[in-house]
């Protein structure tokens, strides 16, 4: 008789392990190649505005608020969508203000972005609500760098519209909550 085993065997085979690695290796370059797209686009953008960092992260460090922008990319499919965050400078997510200096200590405040703060102080903005892979801005199908550039191009918008409700952020992350379910 022999004993339980730590793991089940998964039942791949050699071809389904070599075909998982080859869909991972495309799916990684895909995702290289439209944050290159996103970075030529979105630079020069975040730049005219104040914002700091280089793509997928970008920040706008004021004395009375911290604004937060990143690409968050799927790692299920090729899409991305929007994440932002403000807060205060002595407000940072779930950090006591007297430990902040500990905090910044391990992340330094040009590493901030969203993910770092508290739900209520964050928002996400994508083409479509939900939470589906056709509802975040899709590069599956793009082939050429161009084709990685014009939906670089179709997001502006949606950046332009973000760093507008940067001035009322209140109002912004209840339209554009964290939650699209």
């Amino acid at each position: 008789m022999t004993g339980p085993q730590p793991f089940s065997s998964p039942g791949w085979t050699e071809a389904d392990a070599q075909r998982f690695v080859a869909e991972e290796r495309e799916h990684t370059i895909k995702r290289q190649q439209m944050k290159k797209a996103l970075r030529s686009v979105m630079t020069p953008l975040f730049r005219r505005h104040g914002f700091t960092g280089t793509s997928p992260f970008f920040r706008r460090l004021q004395p009375e608020r911290y604004d937060l922008f990143m690409f968050d990319f799927c790692r299920g499919h090729d899409g991305y969508t929007i994440q932002v965050g403000q807060c205060a400078p002595d407000d940072i997510g779930y950090i006591p203000r007297q430990e902040l200096a500990a905090f910044f200590a391990l992340r330094p405040l040009n590493r901030l972005d969203p993910e770092s703060l508290r739900l209520e102080q964050r928002a996400r903005v994508q083409p479509r609500p939900g939470v589906q892979p056709g509802d975040s801005f899709e590069y599956g199908a793009a082939q050429t760098p161009e084709d990685y550039k014009a939906i670089a191009l179709a997001t502006v918008p949606f950046v332009e519209k973000t760093i507008a409700g940067f001035e009322d952020f209140a109002n912004f992350s209840k339209i554009e909550r964290l939650d699209k379910r």
